[in-house]
């Protein structure tokens, strides 16, 4: 199963930028710290960062200086609860919606961590990624052989489907169509960014009153408007069948390499952050303007999971140790966010 044929070829030379990151506080790393347990998303915000725990199944809000606002959510069928939720993101009212297959819906909170109401939709069961646009359409991606971009409408009724925008061999596994959705501020369109280096592309929102099809922009298409290419291009992994002597078989994956490893978004900037075993170092963040224009790059400190947004950068350590969340701001930004800071905690 090799790669997939017409790659976009890249738009112009990655300028990286070592920034210079100034810790402002950490939690998860004392005995007295509400520990996290498996962390799997984090949504910053202008009043914060949340993060989505797979673990202890459930949501919890912390302020920009740090400290923690509220905790919601258990495990269970009922009102803001939780069975295996997978992603999060804004609302078009402001809302922080969760992605929930375990059961089959989307929840809804308030910023102050109140449950406000559910859309249940079967198409949310195989879905792993939600965008929400303006118009209050929600976006899913889902990784299975069927299509890969449902949309449906703020009650859960589907109106479009769409296949995965490049060409993936059909027995081909579903983990080559894993993608991310920018999450953030919400806008007109739904940006993602494929997992396995194909590119980025967006989902665009229906013009008010149009009763017209979406489109689907992408860097392999010839559109004037199509989101720029990652800089540096990356292959689709090959993968490799064996047959056991017992008679199953064994699959492995060779030669590809993971790119994407989440992507946000902050006021008219998309922020991809890079993680794998690409020729660039773990933690790079690729940030591309509203038009999908490349701008620069930024090193990152190490983190299994980030979030930027106003001058901070929210970093999950990594899990193979006990995940702590930190904050940092770039050296020259510091003074700024300190001062800030400090007028919060008055």
């Amino acid at each position: 199963m090799p790669a997939p044929p017409g790659k976009a070829v890249p738009s112009a030379d990655r300028t990286v930028l070592t920034r210079g990151w100034i810790g402002l506080w950490k939690v998860g790393s004392t005995e007295t710290d509400d520990l996290f347990s498996v962390p799997r998303e984090l949504l910053a915000t202008a009043d914060g960062v949340y993060v989505l725990d797979v673990g202890t199944l459930q949501l919890s809000a912390f302020d920009r200086a740090g400290r923690k606002r509220w905790t919601t959510g258990s495990k269970g069928q009922g009102p803001g609860q939780f069975l295996r939720p997978v992603d999060l993101t804004l609302s078009a009212s402001g809302e922080i919606a969760v992605l929930d297959p375990g059961n089959g819906r989307i929840a809804f909170f308030t910023s102050a961590g109140e449950y406000r109401r559910s859309v249940v939709a079967r198409e949310t069961v195989a879905s792993t990624r939600l965008c929400i646009t303006v118009d209050g359409r929600l976006h899913l991606w889902a990784d299975h052989a069927g299509p890969s971009i449902l949309t449906l409408d703020d009650g859960g009724t589907l109106r479009e489907s769409r296949a995965f925008p490049w060409p993936v061999a059909p027995d081909s596994p579903s983990f080559l169509k894993q993608a991310y959705f920018a999450r953030g501020d919400v806008a007109s369109d739904c940006t993602f960014a494929t997992l396995f280096g194909f590119g980025i592309g967006r989902v665009s929102s229906l013009p008010a009153g149009s009763g017209g099809a979406r489109r689907v922009d992408t860097n392999a298409s010839a559109s004037a408007s199509a989101v720029s290419p990652y800089i540096e291009n990356v292959a689709l992994p090959t993968i490799v069948e064996d047959k056991l002597k017992t008679g199953g078989k064994r699959t492995t994956m060779t030669d590809g390499v993971n790119a994407a490893r989440a992507a946000m978004r902050t006021g008219d900037t998309l922020l991809v952050h890079f993680q794998g075993s690409s020729s660039l170092a773990r933690g790079v963040l690729d940030l591309y303007g509203a038009t999908g224009d490349y701008r620069q790059s930024w090193r990152t400190p190490p983190c299994e999971r980030l979030a930027y947004h106003s001058l901070v950068l929210y970093c999950m350590t990594d899990m193979a140790e006990e995940p702590t969340l930190v904050a940092f701001a770039a050296k020259a930004d510091t003074a700024r966010v300190l001062r800030e800071l400090r007028s919060r905690r008055r």
